[in-house]
Protein backbone atom coordinates (compact mmCIF):
# COMPACT_ATOMS: atom_id res chain seq x y z
CA UNK A 1 0.00 0.00 0.00
CA UNK A 2 1.22 3.50 -0.85
CA UNK A 3 0.08 6.29 1.49
CA UNK A 4 0.69 9.88 0.33
CA UNK A 5 0.17 12.52 3.03
CA UNK A 6 -0.35 15.86 1.28
CA UNK A 7 0.49 17.91 3.12
CA UNK A 8 1.69 17.72 6.72
CA UNK A 9 2.42 21.44 6.81
CA UNK A 10 -1.30 22.21 6.49
CA UNK A 11 -2.07 19.50 9.04
CA UNK A 12 0.37 21.12 11.50
CA UNK A 13 -1.08 24.58 10.84
CA UNK A 14 -4.63 23.58 11.74
CA UNK A 15 -3.48 21.41 14.63
CA UNK A 16 -1.72 24.49 16.01
CA UNK A 17 -4.87 26.62 15.68
CA UNK A 18 -7.04 24.01 17.40
CA UNK A 19 -4.46 23.55 20.15
CA UNK A 20 -4.24 27.29 20.84
CA UNK A 21 -8.04 27.58 20.93
CA UNK A 22 -8.23 24.69 23.37
CA UNK A 23 -5.68 26.31 25.70
CA UNK A 24 -2.66 24.07 25.11
CA UNK A 25 0.59 25.86 25.92
CA UNK A 26 2.40 26.97 22.72
CA UNK A 27 5.98 25.98 21.95
CA UNK A 28 8.33 26.92 19.15
CA UNK A 29 6.60 29.02 16.45
CA UNK A 30 3.44 28.63 18.56
CA UNK A 31 3.15 24.94 17.64
CA UNK A 32 2.06 22.66 20.50
CA UNK A 33 4.82 20.62 22.10
CA UNK A 34 3.42 17.31 20.85
CA UNK A 35 3.40 18.19 17.12
CA UNK A 36 6.44 15.99 16.48
CA UNK A 37 4.73 13.12 18.29
CA UNK A 38 1.53 13.55 16.25
CA UNK A 39 3.38 13.35 12.93
CA UNK A 40 5.56 10.47 14.14
CA UNK A 41 2.45 8.48 15.11
CA UNK A 42 1.16 8.82 11.54
CA UNK A 43 4.43 7.84 9.86
CA UNK A 44 5.37 4.97 12.18
CA UNK A 45 2.48 2.98 10.76
CA UNK A 46 4.54 2.47 7.60
CA UNK A 47 6.75 -0.59 7.28
CA UNK A 48 7.03 -4.15 6.06
CA UNK A 49 5.02 -6.61 8.12
CA UNK A 50 5.76 -10.27 8.75
CA UNK A 51 3.23 -13.00 8.00
CA UNK A 52 2.03 -13.19 11.60
CA UNK A 53 1.01 -9.52 11.34
CA UNK A 54 -0.78 -10.10 8.04
CA UNK A 55 2.14 -9.56 5.66
CA UNK A 56 2.45 -6.85 3.06
CA UNK A 57 3.88 -3.36 3.45
CA UNK A 58 2.86 0.28 3.81
CA UNK A 59 5.01 3.00 2.25
CA UNK A 60 4.31 6.51 3.53
CA UNK A 61 5.31 9.54 1.48
CA UNK A 62 4.73 12.69 3.53
CA UNK A 63 4.58 15.93 1.54
CA UNK A 64 5.23 19.42 2.89
CA UNK A 65 5.37 22.76 1.08
CA UNK A 66 8.39 24.98 1.67
CA UNK A 67 8.69 28.75 1.32
CA UNK A 68 10.56 29.20 -1.97
CA UNK A 69 14.16 28.11 -1.31
CA UNK A 70 13.84 28.03 2.50
CA UNK A 71 13.79 24.43 3.69
CA UNK A 72 15.04 25.07 7.24
CA UNK A 73 11.71 26.00 8.84
CA UNK A 74 10.54 24.21 11.98
CA UNK A 75 7.98 21.83 10.46
CA UNK A 76 10.12 20.98 7.42
CA UNK A 77 13.17 20.02 9.51
CA UNK A 78 10.88 18.17 11.93
CA UNK A 79 9.61 16.03 9.09
CA UNK A 80 13.09 15.44 7.69
CA UNK A 81 14.28 14.15 11.04
CA UNK A 82 11.68 11.38 11.18
CA UNK A 83 11.91 10.03 7.62
CA UNK A 84 14.37 7.79 5.76
CA UNK A 85 15.36 10.63 3.45
CA UNK A 86 13.77 13.40 1.44
CA UNK A 87 13.36 14.69 -2.10
CA UNK A 88 13.46 18.46 -2.35
CA UNK A 89 11.67 19.83 -5.41
CA UNK A 90 12.87 23.17 -6.78
CA UNK A 91 10.45 25.57 -8.47
CA UNK A 92 13.23 27.08 -10.61
CA UNK A 93 14.06 23.67 -12.07
CA UNK A 94 10.37 23.07 -12.73
CA UNK A 95 10.07 26.28 -14.74
CA UNK A 96 13.20 25.27 -16.66
CA UNK A 97 11.26 22.22 -17.90
CA UNK A 98 13.04 19.65 -15.71
CA UNK A 99 10.60 16.94 -14.59
CA UNK A 100 10.73 15.75 -11.88
CA UNK A 101 12.28 18.98 -10.60
CA UNK A 102 14.41 17.34 -7.90
CA UNK A 103 17.31 19.27 -6.41
CA UNK A 104 19.91 16.50 -6.31
CA UNK A 105 22.34 18.51 -4.15
CA UNK A 106 19.82 19.01 -1.34
CA UNK A 107 17.98 15.68 -1.55
CA UNK A 108 19.07 12.95 0.85
CA UNK A 109 18.62 9.21 1.23
CA UNK A 110 19.48 7.43 4.45
CA UNK A 111 18.69 3.88 3.33
CA UNK A 112 18.94 4.04 -0.46
CA UNK A 113 22.53 2.88 -0.81
CA UNK A 114 21.79 -0.31 1.13
CA UNK A 115 19.27 -1.27 -1.55
CA UNK A 116 21.58 -0.53 -4.50
CA UNK A 117 23.92 -2.87 -6.33
CA UNK A 118 27.62 -2.01 -6.62
CA UNK A 119 27.31 -0.61 -10.15
CA UNK A 120 24.39 1.58 -9.10
CA UNK A 121 26.49 3.01 -6.26
CA UNK A 122 29.52 3.64 -8.47
CA UNK A 123 27.38 5.24 -11.17
CA UNK A 124 25.47 7.36 -8.64
CA UNK A 125 28.73 8.61 -7.14
CA UNK A 126 30.03 9.67 -10.56
CA UNK A 127 26.75 11.41 -11.41
CA UNK A 128 26.71 13.30 -8.09
CA UNK A 129 30.25 14.53 -8.72
CA UNK A 130 29.36 15.67 -12.24
CA UNK A 131 26.25 17.54 -11.08
CA UNK A 132 28.08 19.15 -8.14
CA UNK A 133 30.98 20.28 -10.37
CA UNK A 134 28.52 21.61 -12.93
CA UNK A 135 26.88 23.88 -10.34
CA UNK A 136 30.24 25.44 -9.52
CA UNK A 137 31.18 25.83 -13.18
CA UNK A 138 27.83 27.45 -14.01
CA UNK A 139 28.47 30.15 -11.43
CA UNK A 140 31.94 30.78 -12.91
CA UNK A 141 30.66 30.94 -16.48
CA UNK A 142 28.13 33.64 -15.49
CA UNK A 143 31.06 35.95 -14.78
CA UNK A 144 32.55 35.27 -18.21
CA UNK A 145 35.41 33.17 -16.90
CA UNK A 146 37.21 30.99 -19.42
CA UNK A 147 36.91 27.29 -18.70
CA UNK A 148 39.05 24.36 -19.78
CA UNK A 149 38.11 21.55 -22.17
CA UNK A 150 37.68 19.21 -19.20
CA UNK A 151 35.29 21.67 -17.56
CA UNK A 152 33.31 21.93 -20.79
CA UNK A 153 33.05 18.12 -20.83
CA UNK A 154 31.71 18.17 -17.25
CA UNK A 155 29.05 20.73 -18.22
CA UNK A 156 28.04 18.65 -21.24
CA UNK A 157 27.86 15.44 -19.20
CA UNK A 158 25.72 17.22 -16.60
CA UNK A 159 23.37 18.41 -19.36
CA UNK A 160 23.13 14.88 -20.74
CA UNK A 161 22.45 13.47 -17.27
CA UNK A 162 19.65 16.01 -16.80
CA UNK A 163 18.21 15.03 -20.20
CA UNK A 164 18.20 11.36 -19.22
CA UNK A 165 16.61 12.03 -15.83
CA UNK A 166 13.97 14.28 -17.38
CA UNK A 167 10.83 12.21 -17.98
CA UNK A 168 7.30 12.58 -19.27
CA UNK A 169 4.28 11.94 -17.00
CA UNK A 170 3.60 8.20 -16.49
CA UNK A 171 6.81 7.28 -18.35
CA UNK A 172 8.36 4.05 -17.10
CA UNK A 173 11.86 2.74 -17.70
CA UNK A 174 13.04 -0.50 -16.02
CA UNK A 175 15.97 -0.12 -13.63
CA UNK A 176 18.55 -2.09 -15.71
CA UNK A 177 17.84 0.15 -18.71
CA UNK A 178 18.10 3.26 -16.53
CA UNK A 179 21.59 2.13 -15.50
CA UNK A 180 22.60 1.53 -19.13
CA UNK A 181 21.24 4.88 -20.28
CA UNK A 182 23.01 6.85 -17.54
CA UNK A 183 26.22 4.90 -18.10
CA UNK A 184 26.34 5.95 -21.76
CA UNK A 185 27.25 9.47 -20.59
CA UNK A 186 30.73 8.13 -19.71
CA UNK A 187 31.34 6.19 -22.94
CA UNK A 188 32.76 7.05 -26.38
CA UNK A 189 29.19 6.93 -27.68
CA UNK A 190 28.24 10.28 -26.11
CA UNK A 191 31.53 11.90 -25.04
CA UNK A 192 32.47 13.19 -28.53
CA UNK A 193 28.90 14.26 -29.38
CA UNK A 194 27.05 17.43 -28.44
CA UNK A 195 24.29 17.33 -25.82
CA UNK A 196 21.75 18.07 -28.58
CA UNK A 197 22.47 14.62 -30.04
CA UNK A 198 21.10 12.91 -26.93
CA UNK A 199 18.13 15.27 -26.73
CA UNK A 200 17.19 14.29 -30.29
CA UNK A 201 17.90 10.56 -30.03
CA UNK A 202 16.87 9.70 -26.46
CA UNK A 203 13.47 8.22 -27.53
CA UNK A 204 15.20 6.15 -30.24
CA UNK A 205 17.80 4.79 -27.80
CA UNK A 206 15.16 3.90 -25.18
CA UNK A 207 13.00 2.14 -27.77
CA UNK A 208 15.96 0.12 -29.04
CA UNK A 209 16.98 -0.89 -25.50
CA UNK A 210 13.45 -2.01 -24.64
CA UNK A 211 13.10 -4.07 -27.82
CA UNK A 212 16.57 -5.64 -28.00
CA UNK A 213 17.88 -6.06 -24.46
CA UNK A 214 17.01 -9.09 -22.32
CA UNK A 215 16.43 -7.35 -19.00
CA UNK A 216 16.69 -10.51 -16.87
CA UNK A 217 20.06 -11.40 -18.39
CA UNK A 218 21.21 -7.78 -18.17
CA UNK A 219 20.33 -7.63 -14.46
CA UNK A 220 22.46 -10.72 -13.80
CA UNK A 221 25.37 -9.23 -15.74
CA UNK A 222 25.16 -5.97 -13.78
CA UNK A 223 25.10 -7.85 -10.48
CA UNK A 224 28.31 -9.71 -11.38
CA UNK A 225 30.27 -6.61 -12.44
CA UNK A 226 32.47 -5.32 -9.61
CA UNK A 227 34.43 -2.64 -11.45
CA UNK A 228 33.26 0.50 -13.27
CA UNK A 229 35.72 -0.03 -16.14
CA UNK A 230 34.18 -3.44 -16.80
CA UNK A 231 30.78 -1.77 -16.80
CA UNK A 232 32.02 0.63 -19.48
CA UNK A 233 33.29 -2.34 -21.51
CA UNK A 234 29.79 -3.84 -21.36
CA UNK A 235 28.36 -0.56 -22.62
CA UNK A 236 30.93 -0.34 -25.41
CA UNK A 237 29.55 -3.58 -26.86
CA UNK A 238 26.22 -1.79 -27.40
CA UNK A 239 27.69 1.26 -29.10
CA UNK A 240 27.90 -0.14 -32.69
CA UNK A 241 24.18 -1.03 -32.60
CA UNK A 242 23.22 2.34 -31.13
CA UNK A 243 25.25 4.14 -33.79
CA UNK A 244 23.26 2.26 -36.43
CA UNK A 245 19.82 3.19 -35.07
CA UNK A 246 20.59 6.85 -34.26
CA UNK A 247 20.33 9.32 -37.17
CA UNK A 248 23.71 10.71 -38.18
CA UNK A 249 22.45 14.28 -38.64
Amino acid sequence: MLLILDDLGIHAKYYRELSLLSGKPPGRDSYPGDIFYQHARILERAGRFNKTAGGGSITALPVIETNLDDFTSYMVTNLMSMTDGHLLFNSKRYHQGIYPAIDSALSVTRVGRQTQGLIQKLLADKIKVILAQNQKLESLSRFGSEISAQSKLVIKQAQETELILNQLPNANLPLPLQIILLGLVFTPFLIPKKAEFLEKNKPVIIMWLKQNINQVELSKQLENIKDFNKFVLLLNKLIPKLEEVCPKS
